[in-house]
């Protein structure tokens, strides 16, 4: 089939086969987020990166917001 599940934040989505980071986040509406950083599977995924990176089946991505210092 091409529809895959990929984890995000902990909560599946599912997405067509080959779909971008971008794209992922595009959808969650996080992409024009600042001050975040994403990881798949542990490895920070520079933003200059998102939509070069091919998502795989079963992926984690986690999303890291950073903290405001004050």
């Amino acid at each position: 089939s091409n529809i895959m599940k990929v984890i995000i934040n902990n909560e599946e989505e599912s997405l067509t086969t080959g779909s971008s980071l971008h794209y992922l986040l595009k959808k969650k509406d996080i992409v024009e987020q600042k001050g975040i950083a994403i990881a798949i599977n542990g490895e920070v995924i520079s933003k200059g990166e998102w939509k070069s990176t091919i998502l795989l089946l079963n992926d984690k991505i986690t999303v890291i917001k950073a903290t405001q210092g004050g």
